[in-house]
């Protein structure tokens, strides 16, 4: 493979990603203001573990979706490197990397709407 050839292959692996982390931060945000602004949503333990479990398996779904998107990212600036020499032309993060960070973001999530729901179950012990 030429240089141009592993660029344009760089350059559209690019978008693909942006979109997975796209649909990640979506749901995420959707997920966390349906939780904490919905009482509804938060009122019952069995609700709220299938909110969790629900959001777990879409976000283990798009680590994995991640990974494998950074691993090609990864080879194809190692590939474009290795034939021009120029560490300053591409680069891209280590794949593990970039799944530890997704997926501490996962469990703040899961963690935070454990947390709403507690606060919510110890506001309604409170006012009755």
């Amino acid at each position: 493979m030429n240089l141009p050839e592993a660029m344009s292959l760089f350059q559209t692996q690019i978008p693909n990603m942006d979109t997975l982390w796209a649909y990640f931060s979506s749901t995420t945000l959707a997920v966390l203001g349906f939780t904490i602004a919905a009482e509804k949503a938060t009122r019952s333990r069995l609700e709220i573990v299938i909110i969790q479990l629900g959001y777990f398996v879409f976000a283990m779904g798009n680590l994995f979706a991640i990974y494998t998107s950074q691993q090609v990212l990864y080879n194809l600036a190692a590939l474009i490197i290795s034939i021009e020499g120029d560490t300053d032309l591409v680069s891209a993060f280590e794949a593990w990397k970039v799944c530890v960070f997704q997926f501490s973001i996962t469990l703040v999530v899961l963690i935070s709407i454990e947390a709403t729901y507690r606060y919510n179950r110890a506001l309604q012990r409170t006012s009755h």
